[in-house]
């Protein structure tokens, strides 16, 4: 096993919000589905990753 670093998880308030962000080209290389409402985001990317989510018109509640 190799640890590759420290991951934030996110949990969506449906599926298909899941889905969408993870299927998305901006978002989807940023993260991965962890689960049916989950993602999962590498904490080194996660200022990226939620500014990508910004601009698909999603927030993130701390």
């Amino acid at each position: 096993m190799t640890v590759l670093g420290a991951s934030v998880l996110i949990e969506c308030v449906d599926a298909d919000t899941a889905g969408l962000i993870a299927a998305n080209m901006a978002t989807g290389k940023l993260c991965m589905r962890a689960g049916e409402r989950h993602l999962v985001a590498r904490q080194d990317r996660e200022a990226a990753f939620r500014g990508a989510v910004r601009q698909l018109g999603y927030g993130i509640v701390v």
